[in-house]
């Protein structure tokens, strides 16, 4: 059986206060790693709200370049030019009648 001597043997410890002034600081570093620590948390929240945001808006835009893409492609056809001369330039084809409720 091997047998280890002890490093600390005969090595006398004392303990003293500590200066009041350690103390402070000591939770003065508690008190700022904390308010970090909540405020990155804070920010850390809101970035994934906004990233969440974000994703939403890139989804809506990627649907309405299908749509452009879509319509761009029919401009050829004649459905796809009187789609677009009715919706979004508001034209109206001659052969329409239109009535006016409020003559």
């Amino acid at each position: 059986m091997i047998q280890f001597k002890n490093p600390f043997q005969g090595v006398k410890v004392e303990y003293t206060r500590s200066h009041p002034l350690t103390k402070v600081v000591v939770i003065a570093l508690i008190v700022v790693c904390t308010v970090s620590l909540i405020a990155l948390r804070v920010t850390s929240r809101r970035m994934q709200a906004e990233i969440t945001q974000l994703r939403s808006e890139a989804a809506q835009l990627e649907a309405d370049i299908a749509l452009l893409e879509k319509l761009v492609g029919n401009q050829d056809s004649v459905e796809g030019v009187e789609y677009i001369a009715e919706n979004e330039l508001d034209l109206v084809d001659p052969d329409t009648i239109i009535l006016d409720p409020n003559p």
